[in-house]
């Protein structure tokens, strides 16, 4: 039996298909807080790098 919505074949076991969609759900949400987090923490390096830059210019 095709299931419409996917095309994929049906399984009885839609329990077991609906878990692994939310698990896939939660790693795709999981992925875009660390891509996020990421360039959180290069913004801080560049504002970092930046204030760092600006004091051994003064210093010149």
């Amino acid at each position: 039996m095709m299931n419409k919505w996917t095309g994929n074949i049906y399984h009885p076991k839609s329990k077991d298909i609906n878990k692994i969609i939310e698990v896939g759900k939660q790693k795709k949400q999981l992925l875009l807080f660390v891509l996020s987090y990421q360039v959180l923490v290069s913004k801080k390096k560049l504002q970092y790098t930046n204030n760092i830059s600006v004091r051994a210019t003064s210093y010149y």
